[in-house]
């Protein structure tokens, strides 16, 4: 039996049990106790669940394969568990090709194919987020706050 892991699970269930009495007694006055403590490998981060899935499941892939690979920050993170894997990233934006270019002259182990992947061959159009953020804000500043409603 592994005492470290079940003193961790009894660790974590008194303080579970503790921010929850205490958000019973603080939430009527809007507030509440959240961990913030995000060394822990037992959180929902996917870095965490990286470091989980190379640690506790032993798993050393030889490639791993990033799919819309965006400007590659999912693939430092898998970096920091599996530095000695091949990475494979597909990334269709021809917006992105900067970053992943500069990723690529860091790590040798980094190949880069400029196209989307999927089960047939065609072409596809894309909708980039910026731009979706800039419409999102300039919607936000027409919409009236409390302040202009007073």
């Amino acid at each position: 039996m592994n005492y470290l892991k079940l003193y961790e699970s009894r660790n974590r269930n008194v303080m579970n049990s503790m921010s929850n009495m205490i958000n019973r007694i603080t939430r009527p006055f809007g507030f509440m106790v959240q961990r913030t403590d995000t060394k822990s490998l037992y959180e929902h981060t996917m870095d965490s669940a990286l470091q989980r899935c190379r640690e506790l499941h032993k798993i050393i892939p030889a490639t791993i394969i990033d799919v819309g690979a965006a400007e590659g920050k999912w693939t430092l993170l898998a970096l920091n568990e599996w530095a000695k894997s091949n990475y494979v990233l597909f990334e269709p934006l021809l917006e992105r090709e900067g970053d992943l270019t500069e990723l690529k002259k860091k790590y040798n182990n980094i190949f880069i194919i400029n196209k989307g992947a999927g089960s047939e061959k065609r072409r596809l159009s894309f909708l980039l987020q910026m731009i979706w953020m800039e419409a999102v804000w300039q919607i936000m500043e027409l919409m009236p706050t409390k302040e202009k409603l007073t």
